[in-house]
């Protein structure tokens, strides 16, 4: 079963890791086979492979720095979730301006083998 503990140290530190080593594997590894990555205004990707693919084209060109809090986290032995607000912090390659993003997520998790993995991450931008 998923704990809170866990789902507290993945998305406090071991995802904020990735994002800021633009570790795309790591990153990938988060995920379940079947996880669902819906990011906004971004194509849908279904599994780690495919969740690669897209990290990469988030991540290209730019550095993140996100820093997220839980709003809500709920554990149950079906499935555990987590409504989560993000502030990422984005430096471009290119020298463009440093831009600030908001943004609100529900995260769902899954234990695949005793470890926690991700199963669905949905996002939007946080209204002002």
């Amino acid at each position: 079963m998923v704990t809170r503990e866990q789902i507290e140290k993945i998305y406090q530190e071991i995802q904020p890791h990735y994002v800021r080593s633009a570790d795309i594997e790591g990153y990938a590894s988060l995920f379940t086979d079947d996880a669902v990555w819906w990011p906004l205004g971004r194509e849908t990707r279904i599994g780690p492979r495919q969740i690669a693919i897209g990290f990469s084209q988030v991540m290209a060109g730019n550095r993140i720095e996100p820093v997220f809090e839980a709003v809500e986290i709920m554990v149950s032995e079906a499935f555990s979730a987590a409504a989560i607000l993000g502030t990422e912090t984005i430096t471009f390659d290119n020298g463009a301006p440093t831009q600030v993003v908001h943004s609100r997520e529900f995260w769902v998790f899954r234990d695949v083998g005793g470890q926690a993995k991700i199963s669905r991450m949905l996002w939007n931008q946080a209204v002002p």
